[in-house]
């Protein structure tokens, strides 16, 4: 018993100290890290909004997404859906009018395939990644300024805390960037987790 303490003490040691000290070891990307929006004019964003047989809310959520602060031309709102069986891609396309893209699923093969379809069919500098549960802040997007230096590379998660409504960035962010600059991360972009 005592032996198995000591192999889980070293994991946690390994995962909290090499393993940070190992990426930070490992030679940076040659190519430059940033890319700066256009002067004058903010990232394009791409809200994927991820939804499997959502009827019953995503018509809320997507009431939600139309009411960020965000200049309209420089934000698209794209609806994954994971292959739904009831009403949702209905819903969805009822609101084409209103600037939102349905991206269908040819099969239910999950979450991850449906985002993978969306990425495909998005158009932004910047990936933001939400699901039917989660409310976005109408002013979160306002971190998106013009002029905004873009990582080439990499992920910035999020967390939000829907009782004060703001934007909490996680602890895994440092790592993730580590990982990003020795190319062992995201290869789709920029990508911010709401």
């Amino acid at each position: 018993m005592e032996s198995l303490f000591y192999l889980f003490a070293l994991l946690c040691i390994y995962s909290y100290f090499v393993y940070p000290l190992i990426l930070k070891l490992i030679p940076r990307r040659r190519t430059p890290a940033y890319q700066t929006s256009k002067e004058g004019s903010h990232p394009r964003l791409s809200l994927i909004i991820t939804a499997h047989n959502e009827e019953g809310c995503i018509r809320e959520k997507l009431a939600n997404s139309l009411g960020i602060d965000y200049p309209r031309e420089r934000l698209e709102i794209i609806v994954a859906s994971d292959f739904s069986a009831d009403a949702t891609d209905a819903i969805v396309e009822s609101y084409r009018d209103q600037g939102i893209r349905l991206v269908r699923a040819d099969e239910r093969k999950g979450k991850e395939y449906a985002q993978l379809c969306a990425i495909r069919a998005s158009q932004g500098d910047i990936l933001v990644f939400s699901d039917v549960a989660t409310r976005i802040p109408p002013k979160l997007c306002g971190c998106f300024q013009p002029g905004l230096r873009i990582r080439r590379w990499g992920r910035y998660p999020a967390k939000i805390d829907s009782s004060a409504m703001t934007a909490v960035w996680s602890a895994r962010a440092p790592m993730s960037n580590m990982k990003c600059g020795c190319g062992a991360w995201n290869p789709i972009g920029p990508v911010w987790w709401a």
